[in-house]
């Protein structure tokens, strides 16, 4: 390599950029971990990547292969050479850093093996790498805080080699490779963003709270709760300068040994301090409330998304994925499903807003209450004495960019903390809700092992949260403390002089308190701060996916099923006509996962009439509950048309396990009915249908119908599918087609016949779904679904023939 090239590597997956230079640099470091020591050395955090570079470099460009060699805690000096493998390591402390320093030319230690010239000049400036980074010092180094702490971190790379001249302008300026996904994708450094990253967190904050204000069914109600509490807050802040001037008075008389005066300013005094109280708890009281009107409409307005279109089945179950645009603007520029991204949407809804609304609240009487203080005791003060004012914002604003600096992890860290506590809580819900299913496992090892791990993310991640909470508030506490001896530095010359009195030295000091807590409320509020503003992104993630204002704009891109009045169309065209003759046709019905990846069902044609009954079968995972989630508009991938009748009441889905709600039995039995009319079913009439579905005793054994218990828990699977067969006997309207996925699993053959009977004597269509021989002789037509994504419509006794393996069969 010639003595004026110039080198920048770009590595893959856990990768830095750095730039080489140098007199007969045979290498160019690949990793560009190189920090600027005091002496004009060269360090490098182990980490250490060692490099083998290739024999010759006839090419302008190639890969060099290489891979991360040191061990966590590796403890080491010094600079080694090898044949074919450069080793760079110093003490270690297990992280890996990356280097700004484009103005600087670097001398490295000594590498040789008897052949080689030295590596003697490096110049590295910081790419992407795969974990948090921090500006340090004024040598602008960059180190990345996450620790190496298992064997298995240790991965491959391969960084491509750019080549360019010696002297060419890039040399100073290059921008950093940056990889989607950790802190943006334009190839900034993290200070560069931090400008943009706050300007959109206010863009997340108007965009989650204008609603509030500005909707025809929540403004006025908003307003009159703002202004309500806006106006006690001037009236708190009058206060606070009508009790100064009175303690002004009060120590002045007190200072003049002034009887009259001093009696008559004491009793405003004490009236004052009666009567102010109120004024403070009922300011307190309206900020609460309005925190309160604002979850509830924000609780409201999300729920009502949630379950808009079904969104709680997409963001649980089938991972939908957006549009690329989309995407980026719900997930902060991740490539990731909403599964990912959304993680515990109960957490958000029941917790995160509850944090958002009272934090966005309280912060935001605390500006209005330190725009008027400011406004108020800042004359007094500039009128006392004018330098003391200045000193104050000087120090405020100082001890302000003091603790932005150094809180400016927290906010991160406390997003994590919150997904990760939620994860925790999730584990310990899941063992309570599948308690009999681990006992008869014995998985309680398992299980606990399971509740440590999400325990130990816990721990982990509340270690480094305390820790910069711990330097937070190491910074505050002094910036609180040393800024008190200020005022008696400055007034006490005059006080001692004689230019001012007693009364307007403790006036000063007081009016200096109320200036100082309004120019550092960020500073008193950002372990609170950041903590709202994990809030507010985690709420915005979710805002973004279930807004029923942008529901509306999502349109067939992701070619979406669109239920039209009861014409199914996962092409998103509606249907020209309606065959009122047959309760399903299917037609060229085509579905994947979700994710669309893979094939379930290829061209399907299918027509059930009215009465008919038909079955599919085939074996596990080649798609048959995936048809019946395509037929319910669920799964949203795929092309073809779905006609079902008009009005979804007349079809009922039951699910392998059906859902028992957390209600009455009465609620279960109707569900999802609501209402007054549910109550007006006579009992005799219930018991007269749990009879028919052989549950005769069902309602003794509950205690009655308006006695609320947790079903799941407490009945069966059987009884569970035989409580959904006795719903589809109390729906108001005949239930003109049923789809059954499994829906007899749990059932012994007499009560399989049993409800198969009772969907005959209604004459309605039946759509099963099942592998058990049994099923055969209640359906007229079977269609076997194969795991390219094949079908075949069979009879019965074919069906059977190929179940079973045998020759002709007779049904019976």
């Amino acid at each position: 390599m010639d003595d004026d090239e110039v080198f920048q590597s770009t590595a893959g997956a856990s990768s830095f950029a750095s730039l080489a230079t140098g007199h007969r640099a045979r290498d160019a470091l690949a990793d560009g971990s190189i920090q600027r020591h005091r002496a004009g050395t060269v360090r490098a955090l182990a980490p250490v990547l060692a490099v083998q570079p290739p024999s010759a470099i006839a090419t302008s460009t190639h890969d060099w292969r290489c891979r991360f060699a040191a061990k966590p805690n590796h403890r080491q000096a010094g600079a080694f050479s090898g044949s074919t493998r450069h080793w760079l390591v110093d003490e270690g402390v297990g992280m890996v850093s990356a280097v700004l320093s484009s103005c600087d030319t670097l001398r490295s230690g000594p590498i040789r093996d008897g052949t080689r010239s030295p590596l003697s000049f490096v110049r590295a400036v910081p790419g992407l790498v795969p974990f948090r980074v921090r500006a340090t010092e004024q040598s602008a180094a960059l180190a990345c805080a996450r620790r190496w702490r298992r064997t298995s971190d240790i991965s491959w790379v391969h960084p491509r080699v750019i080549r360019g001249k010696r002297g060419d302008s890039r040399a100073s300026r290059v921008r950093p490779v940056c990889m989607a996904g950790i802190g943006g994708s334009d190839g900034r450094v993290p200070w560069q963003n931090r400008r943009e990253r706050a300007l959109a967190l206010l863009g997340r904050l108007r965009e989650l709270a204008t609603p509030f204000w500005t909707e025809p069914g929540s403004r006025r109600a908003a307003w009159l709760w703002t202004l309500g509490t806006l106006a006690l807050a001037l009236l708190c802040t009058l206060y606070a300068v009508l009790l100064s001037f009175i303690q002004r008075f009060f120590w002045n008389a007190l200072n003049a040994k002034d009887v009259a005066k001093y009696q008559k300013f004491l009793v405003l005094f004490v009236a004052a301090l009666v009567l102010g109280p109120p004024f403070l708890t009922l300011f307190d009281w309206m900020r609460q409330r309005t925190a309160l009107q604002w979850r509830r409409f924000l609780t409201r307005r999300l729920i009502g998304g949630y379950f808009h279109d079904r969104m709680y089945y997409n963001i649980s179950i089938l991972r939908l994925i957006y549009r690329d645009d989309e995407r980026d603007a719900a997930m902060n520029g991740r490539g990731s499903t909403v599964r990912d991204a959304l993680d515990n949407v109960d957490q958000r809804i029941s917790e995160d807003i509850r944090v958002f609304t009272e934090r966005a609240v309280s912060f935001g009487c605390g500006i209005v209450v330190a725009f008027f203080d400011f406004l108020l005791f800042s004359v007094i003060l500039f009128r006392i004495r004018a330098q003391l004012f200045y000193l104050l914002v000087l120090y405020s604003t100082a001890g302000t960019l003091v603790t932005l600096w150094l809180g400016g992890r927290l906010v991160r860290l406390n997003f994590a903390q919150l997904r990760r506590e939620a994860d925790f809580r999730y584990a310990l819900v899941r063992v309570r809700e599948n308690a009999e299913s681990i006992a008869f496992y014995g998985g309680e090892e398992q299980e606990q092992s399971a509740v440590w791990r999400r325990f130990g993310a816990v721990f982990d991640n509340m270690i480094q949260l305390l820790q910069w909470q711990r330097n937070v508030t190491f910074a505050t506490t002094w910036y609180r403390y040393l800024i008190q001896v200020v005022p008696a530095l400055v007034v006490s010359k005059d006080y001692f002089s004689g230019r001012i009195p007693l009364g307007a030295l403790s006036q000063a000091f007081f009016s200096y308190n109320h200036v100082l807590n309004d120019l550092s409320l960020v500073v008193n509020e950002f372990v609170s701060l950041s903590a709202f503003a994990a809030a507010v992104n985690r709420l915005y993630e979710l805002h973004r996916v279930v807004e029923p204002r942008l529901l509306a704009g999502r349109g067939d891109d992701d070619e979406a099923l669109l239920d039209t009045d009861g014409i199914l169309s996962l092409t998103g065209s509606e249907a020209s006509s309606k065959d009122n003759s047959s309760a399903l046709r299917l037609e060229k019905l085509t579905v994947y996962t979700p994710e669309g990846r893979r094939l379930l069902v290829n061209q399907l044609d299918l027509l059930l009439s009215n009465g008919a009954r038909v079955l599919i079968m085939g074996e596990s995972g080649v798609g048959k509950s995936s048809t019946v989630r395509a037929i319910a508009g669920l799964w949203r991938r795929g092309s073809g048309v779905v006609y079902r009748r008009p009005k979804s009441q007349n079809t009922l889905f039951i699910p392998q396990r059906p859902y028992l709600m957390l209600g009455t039995l009465r609620e279960n039995l109707f569900y999802p009915l609501r209402g007054d009319s549910i109550h007006r079913v006579d009992e005799m009439h219930i018991r007269n249908v749990l009879d028919r579905v052989n549950l005769p005793d069902l309602i003794d054994r509950m205690g009655g119908l308006d006695v609320e218990a947790d079903f799941a828990s407490i009945l069966s699977l059987g009884e569970q599918q035989r409580l959904a067969f006795a719903r589809l006997l109390l729906q108001p309207e005949p239930v003109e087609l049923a789809i059954l996925d499994e829906s007899t699993s749990g059932l012994d053959v007499e009560n399989e016949r049993r409800m198969y009977e009772i969907l005959s004597v209604m004459g309605t269509s039946v759509l099963s779904v099942g592998n058990r021989p049994t099923l055969i002789r209640y359906h007229k037509q079977v269609c076997r679904l194969f795991a390219n994504g094949s079908w075949r419509l069979e009879s019965p006794a074919e069906a059977l023939d190929q179940l079973l393996g045998a020759g002709p069969s007779e049904l019976t």
